[in-house]
């Protein structure tokens, strides 16, 4: 059993992010209390973290040109075939279990990734 939240995320207003968050009740059955909140208030990553203790420590993410289609096009508010970016993410609990899987897509005219990559400064040669 998985627990689908969608959100449409906005900017001033606009519609700029679909999500659609998949949930592994599996890996904790109390991730079925976000049943009970109203998470357009509140921080899926919070409610994880600080609600359920859950130990998050990884995740694994894919990044792609798409274009938008059917009802993701609808709304966001383009027309189909629009460029947009595609975001899927798979994030992992310290026992190596996948607790999400989030697919995201990004209107490409009205959102911007900034990455920061870091080591911990040791090189394999």
């Amino acid at each position: 059993m998985v627990i689908l939240l969608k959100r449409i995320r906005y900017m001033n207003e606009d519609p700029v992010a679909i999500e659609s968050a998949y949930l592994n009740t599996a890996v904790d059955i109390r991730l079925l209390n976000i049943l009970k909140k109203d998470m357009s208030k509140e921080s899926l990553y919070d409610f994880l973290r600080n609600e359920l203790k859950l130990p998050l420590v990884r995740a694994y993410e894919v990044l792609e040109v798409t274009q938008v289609s059917g009802m993701d096009a609808k709304h966001l508010n383009v027309p189909a075939g629009t460029c947009s970016l595609l975001r899927k993410r798979y994030t992992y609990t310290s026992n190596n279990k996948c607790v999400e899987f989030v697919r995201s897509i990004y209107r490409g005219d009205r959102y911007r990734f900034k990455i920061e990559l870091k080591t911990t400064g040791v090189f394999e040669k």
